[in-house]
Order: C-alpha cells, then structure tokens, then sequence
C-alpha cells in the first residue's frame, strides 16, 4: 500500500460500493457495458462466514489488449477518462452477468472468469491483494461445492488460446504449496487483520487444500480437453 492510501477495510468497501453505484447510476443505460471484476466482487460469487478483506479500489477502468502494457489508454468519445491496460483480467470480461450493487445494474464477473483472471494477475504480479483474493474466494467455493472453481475456469479458458493464463493460473497454486508459501502466509496474515476468528495453523489448511483440490482438478480437466479423443473415449469432462 502506497503513503496516504486508504486500507482495504470494510469501511473502504462500503465506500467503494457507493461510489460505483453512483457512477452505475450516472451510466444510466450504458452501466451493463461495464464489468465488474475488482474487490468487490468475492462477497458476491460465494457464500461465507469469514469477512473478506475488502477494498480500496473506488472505480478504476481496466482493459486486457496486447499492446501497450502497463500503460494508460485514452477511452474513445470521453476527453478525460482513460483505461489501464493490464495483463490477466481478459477472461474476466467474457464470463459475466447482469447483477445490482445497491440498486442498480452492472455486468458482474462469473467465478469462472473471476479466478482465471485473479489467478493470471496474482502470477504475474505477486500482488498480496491479488493472492488473497484468489485463496478467499476458492476456499469458499470449496465448502459448498468442490469442484464448482476448477470446473468454471477450464469452461472459461481455451486450452490453446489461453495457454499463457492457463500456466499462470496454475502456476500461482505452487504459492499456496504448504504453509509455508508465499501465498499462504499472504492468505492467513490478511484473514486475520480482516476479521478472521479461525486459528493461522486451520487458515492454513484450509488454503493449501483448497487451493490443492482445485490444481488438481484444472490439470485433469487441462489434459482432457488437450487429449485427443479415441474410440470409446470421452475427450473432455463434464
């Protein structure tokens, strides 16, 4: 977090969310075109007891585009307003559906889309906010249905066009490879400051296997949709 930035806290989020509402409501018409990919959004893919962390992020526009990266690209028709081009958030902007925050409509990402993109962006760029996300939301998914995650990003991501997320994503699972990883000491430390009542050593746990089950079920999903199909055999799960 950068001097003067504001915490993400519950606060920050209830903030965040009012803000958005307000731009959805200036958007009028128009606000379904936008998706909402940030912060916000693990409270609404799953069911959970612990309080998520929250967010800090009032409204900032992202797009996913090859060229240009890290950079800021002027929005066409506005004569201030400009996107932040960054790498991962593409799958994010295929997978959604209309939704309310506080009464009016957006585009909200799926979970699919959510962790495809969350994943790909917490591989690159190693960002604790990026990395807790991703963990909060899974262990969540896991509780209720344990293969909902690793099923919604693979009908998600192409096997062939998407090779390069399909790696990070599977790449940042070896973050959460014990209690020990980087992602999962990033996941127990920010669940406590955010609230968490569970014991570190059960955070842990509950982290790695999550995240665990959901790796293994990707490769799975990966290497049949990869695998040519022969007589007799299906070519991809359901």
């Amino acid at each position: 977090m950068s001097r003067g930035e504001r915490p993400r806290d519950r606060e920050a989020r209830a903030l965040a969310e009012a803000a958005l509402a307000s731009l959805l409501h200036a958007a009028d018409r128009h606000s379904t075109e936008l998706v909402l990919i940030g912060g916000l959004v693990p409270e609404y893919l799953v069911d959970a007891d612990d309080p998520h962390q929250g967010t800090n992020d009032v409204v900032e526009f992202l797009t996913d585009v090859a060229d240009d990266l890290d950079q800021e690209i002027a929005l066409p028709g506005t004569r201030a307003v400009s996107v932040k081009n960054l790498r991962g958030p593409g799958p994010a902007l295929r997978d959604a559906h209309v939704a309310s925050v506080l009464g009016e409509r957006v585009r909200m990402v799926e979970i699919g889309g959510y962790l495809a993109a969350k994943g790909a962006a917490a591989f690159w760029r190693r960002a604790e906010k990026d990395l807790y996300d991703f963990a909060w939301v899974l262990v969540h998914a896991a509780r209720t249905d344990p293969d909902r995650a690793q099923r919604a990003v693979a009908a998600v991501l192409d096997p062939e066009v998407d090779r390069d997320r399909w790696g990070a994503v599977l790449g940042v699972c070896g973050l959460f490879e014990d209690e020990e990883g980087t992602g999962t000491t990033t996941f127990v430390d920010t669940s406590l400051a955010a609230g968490s009542e569970q014991a570190p050593e059960d955070l842990a746990l509950d982290a790695v296997l999550a995240v665990r089950l959901f790796r293994a079920g990707l490769q799975a999903r990966r290497h049949a949709a990869t695998t040519p199909a022969g007589p007799g055999r299906a070519g991809a799960q359901s």
